[in-house]
């Protein structure tokens, strides 16, 4: 009894958080209803941002990292994004962070690898609510019951109404630095060389921000307006929502 209640104790533990995120697998077809939106969020930014800025994309509650490892799958490897592409999965769990870990080391060329992960494909072990939502462009969510759905709506609200106000202060930085962020996306904030910017006038444009969205399954947002649907899953864009 007592080494079967150390085997799920990992697993238990978040259940005595303010919000409990239980690990439920996500279904094939759930995961091909947030690719499917995932691409329609994606295609909107296309012409938004400036040749070289990254895509940040983040996983919340990651689980055993399989949206991430999709993602990275689905995005890495387009030559229409723009910039480099950065995958993080945020997960308490630490046996499933480091199951993830384990799984994009596995993936075919994804890129150097770190402590994290592999280069573009990061999974970090944290409390989401301390996360800046504001420093990403995608941010995926597979929602849980009660007031959850709630506090996450809010702190989305907060912290990219903070986005907004560095980028009308300091555009070319804005969203250059989330609380965490890999290598790949870092280097994407990184200066031009003096001799790029001297080499062809238009590559010294500063970074635009992307057209930043979040993308819910299982359960929607409770007061924000969402752009599209797809089976139970919802696509919302953070400047279609209210501002106040």
């Amino acid at each position: 009894m007592a080494g079967t209640l150390l085997a799920v104790s990992p697993f238990l533990t978040p259940a005595l958080r303010r919000h409990v995120l239980p690990y439920v697998p996500a279904t094939d077809q759930q995961l091909a209803d947030v690719l499917t939106l995932c691409r329609r969020a994606v295609q909107a930014s296309r012409g938004t941002p400036a040749r070289g800025r990254a895509l940040r994309m983040v996983d919340l509650g990651s689980g055993d990292g399989r949206v991430c490892r999709a993602l990275w799958r689905e995005f890495s490897n387009r030559n229409d994004i723009g910039g480099e592409v950065s995958v993080t999965g945020v997960e308490m769990n630490f046996w499933l962070v480091l199951f993830s870990r384990m799984k994009a080391m596995r993936l075919s060329g994804a890129g150097v690898r770190t402590p994290h992960g592999h280069g573009g494909l990061t999974y970090i072990r944290g409390d989401l609510f301390a996360l800046d939502f504001g420093g990403y462009d995608l941010v995926v969510l597979f929602g849980v019951d009660g007031s959850f759905m709630a506090d996450i709506e809010n702190k989305l609200t907060r912290d990219f109404a903070a986005r907004r106000m560095r980028s009308a202060h300091t555009p070319a930085a804005e969203s250059c630095t989330p609380s965490v962020v890999s290598k790949t996306a870092a280097s994407a904030c990184e200066p031009a060389s003096a001799s790029a910017e001297t080499s062809d006038a238009e590559e010294s444009d500063p970074p635009q921000p992307r057209r930043a969205a979040v993308v819910c399954t299982r359960f929607a947002l409770p007061t924000w307006k969402s752009h599209a649907a797809q089976g139970l899953a919802w696509l919302y864009f953070v400047d279609e929502q209210p501002t106040g």
